[in-house]
């Protein structure tokens, strides 16, 4: 006997399919890099998905600050509850079924308004978007105040990393990786008031072809180590070294960014008998150069 089965058509077409999409969800305001100079700042978020949204945490140099429910998603920050400088925030959302989605990180400076201290501070160079072909950066400064000074501080991308003690205002910084950089300057007198230049963007592109040079000067060539014992490197470049790698057998063993490059090696994890040793060496422009290869003897 046969026997069928019947679909109605209609049940075919209500299926729902399961929604695994994420919630998205950006900052509309601040704008990545903008410079804030009020005291307080009202953070602006947008959040989409079909299925609703459940929940929205706002975050601020990684640190949780609040949660949304509902829209609007705004919230007021205040500057006395935060370090001058340099702030992140980033969103996280989560809808109707579980779902989470992430805005993208937005980076801005929250400085100090220049009126309210007698104090004006303007960067000269480099000029906003200059283009540097070294990674020697000229820094001039233009500094009015009504009061002596007591701290002139440079900062490229966030880090201090300079402070004048008299004028004029002109050094020349160096600047390791190439690529886009940003530079403010805080100045404060001696009474404790301060504020902040404006941030202006630079780049650093290097036309550099040329490979840095380098070789292990200890130990030598079939040493007997035990124990841990050291292998320094030697490294120069005509721009600038980025980082020095350690090869041992083959498997890289350890990493220096900053000279001297002398490593420590414990032999102890290796099997007695020979084994092979060099150092692979990167200017910042990403050239590279291996250094000879040496054999050490392990004897513990």
């Amino acid at each position: 006997m046969l026997s069928a089965v019947i679909f109605n058509s209609c049940d075919v077409e209500n299926v729902t399919e399961p929604d695994n999409e994420p919630p998205m969800v950006f900052i509309s305001y601040p704008g990545n890099w903008d410079t804030i100079f009020t005291d307080e700042i009202t953070i602006g978020i947008e959040a989409y998905d079909e299925s609703g949204i459940d929940t929205l945490a706002l975050y601020v140099n990684g640190n949780f600050i609040v949660g949304f429910t509902e829209e609007p998603f705004e919230f007021t920050l205040n500057k006395a509850n935060f370090e001058e400088g340099l702030q992140t925030i980033h969103c996280k959302a989560i809808d109707k079924n579980g779902n989470v989605g992430f805005s993208e990180l937005v980076s801005f400076y929250w400085l100090e308004e220049t009126e309210q201290s007698g104090i004006s501070v303007d960067i000269i160079r480099p000029i906003l978007w200059e283009e540097f072909d070294s990674n020697q950066i000229p820094i001039m400064l233009n500094i009015q105040s009504e009061q002596q000074l007591e701290n002139v501080i440079v900062f490229i991308d966030g880090d201090s990393v300079y402070n004048f003690s008299t004028a004029p205002y002109e050094t020349t910084l160096t600047v390791n990786r190439q690529g886009i950089h940003n530079i403010f300057v805080s100045a404060e007198d001696v009474f404790g008031y301060s504020v902040s230049s404006e941030v202006v963007d630079f780049e650093i592109k290097i036309t550099d072809t040329e490979n840095p040079n380098g070789f292990i000067s200890y130990p030598a060539d079939w040493t007997i180590v035990s124990g841990t014992f050291d292998v320094f490197v030697s490294a120069v470049d005509d721009h600038q070294i980025d980082k020095v790698e350690l090869f041992v057998d083959g498997e890289l063993l350890d990493t220096i960014s900053d000279a001297p490059y002398n490593f420590t090696v414990n032999s102890l994890n290796l099997e007695n008998g020979n084994h092979t040793i060099y150092a692979k060496i990167y200017d910042t422009a990403g050239n590279f150069v291996l250094t000879q290869l040496i054999t050490v003897s392990v004897q513990n």
